[in-house]
């Protein structure tokens, strides 16, 4: 009888990190019923950051029609107020995620703005009365530099010779001219908000937001060149008014450079989303006491010890010197193997792309997930 820990993220727009874990112990249970499983959802700060807390926190989740990615566009977006009302857990693809808008070429991401966000924070402060937020910002479809964020919380935006009283969208960026912020007028005075991120990407440069992720959001190679030297000017805007450089920050690209924006302005921690999670729910000691730790998320690559979920179990594994750690993936990325936990932790990797075509992948996840580890049982163990 093998004690099995699994702790997965979620595979992105396609099956939630609950939805994997699930299937992860079925396709257990279906090689070995007499198997002990012990299921820990796991979120890096991006989609299902909220969701994974609801229980380890024991929120209470409120919904609120707030202003979706485009500009002009309304969503209906939940948080969470933790069970000692002490904070409220937001998640930033409620209101402006990717999977928002599935369809890729439907994508125009200098039309879409982080306001909606800031509006879900400012009805926690004053609505749900928390003064702390903890912010997941990964899963995104933005590229505005979370000004919009921002401007929904008392920040002013000059665009040309205009302060504007529209939502902020990446677009004005390109003319971008001046920032003001009364914090006496401030509606939102004693908030702190802790950011939880899934990267280290500085804001700006060939690693920066603009680059490293306006291909998924669909920006066109102009539009990234264009907004990355915008970017380079807000930065030089940001620290003039706020006293902050968050050019080469670590964390300060995610969310099309929202990390960066909202540390400028108000200070926030960024923190690695993955790092805060594995404390909230005590994973150490559940590596500890388990046999095989299961692990996964949809692209297992070069990225994924990067601030992300596996990168963070397969750290714990290998300070705990864990002989057996599964990664279940949508597909693995070369040389992935070789970076696990430095070379000091053995990882098996199951890749769904190894065993069946992409459509089915796409269409049934679940059952593919679950047939896989069936199949694949004897390599785990």
């Amino acid at each position: 009888m093998s004690k099995f820990l699994v702790c997965s993220d979620s595979f992105k727009e396609t099956l939630d990190a609950p939805g994997v874990c699930d299937a992860i112990e079925q396709g257990i249970r279906g090689a070995d019923a007499t198997a002990v499983v012990t299921k820990v959802p796991m979120s890096d700060g991006g989609d299902g950051f909220l969701l994974a807390l609801r229980d380890p926190v024991g929120l209470t989740f409120h919904t609120v029609e707030v202003s979706g990615p485009k500009v002009g566009s309304l969503v209906q977006a939940k948080y969470g107020i933790s069970a000692a009302r002490d904070f409220a857990v937001i998640e930033m693809a409620e209101a402006v995620g990717l999977h928002l808008v599935p369809n890729k070429s439907e994508r125009t991401p200098l039309e879409y703005t982080t306001f909606g966000v800031g509006q879900l924070i400012r009805h926690a402060y004053e609505v749900g009365r928390v003064r702390k937020v903890l912010l997941g910002i990964g899963g995104t479809s933005t590229l505005d530099g979370g000004l919009g964020l921002l401007q929904a919380l008392g920040l002013r935006v000059k665009v040309g010779e205009v302060w504007i009283t529209r939502p902020v969208m990446a677009r004005d960026l390109f003319d971008l001219t001046d920032l003001a912020w009364c914090f006496e007028e401030a509606p939102c005075p004693d908030l702190t908000i802790d950011l939880a991120c899934d990267v280290t990407n500085p804001f700006c440069g060939s690693e920066g937001a603009a680059y490293t992720y306006g291909p998924q959001k669909n920006a066109t190679t102009e539009q990234i060149y264009r907004l990355d030297v915008a970017m380079e000017a807000l930065v030089s805007l940001l620290h003039r008014h706020f006293g902050r450089n968050i050019r080469h920050l670590p964390g300060s690209g995610a969310a099309g450079g929202t990390a960066g924006s909202v540390h400028a302005v108000l200070g926030s921690r960024i923190a690695s989303g993955s790092a805060l999670f594995v404390e909230f729910v005590g994973l150490s000691k559940l590596v500890q006491e388990a046999e095989v730790i299961v692990t996964g998320e949809g692209c297992y690559d070069s990225q994924s010890e990067k601030g992300k979920v596996v990168g963070a179990v397969l750290s714990l594994c290998a300070f705990h010197r864990k002989p057996k750690v599964v990664v279940v993936c949508g597909r693995g990325g070369e040389g992935a193997l070789l970076k696990a936990g430095g070379g000091s932790v053995h990882v098996t990797i199951l890749s769904l792309s190894d065993l069946f075509p992409l459509d089915e992948c796409m269409a049934q996840p679940s059952q593919c997930v679950r047939r896989m580890v069936t199949d694949r049982y004897r390599d785990m163990i």
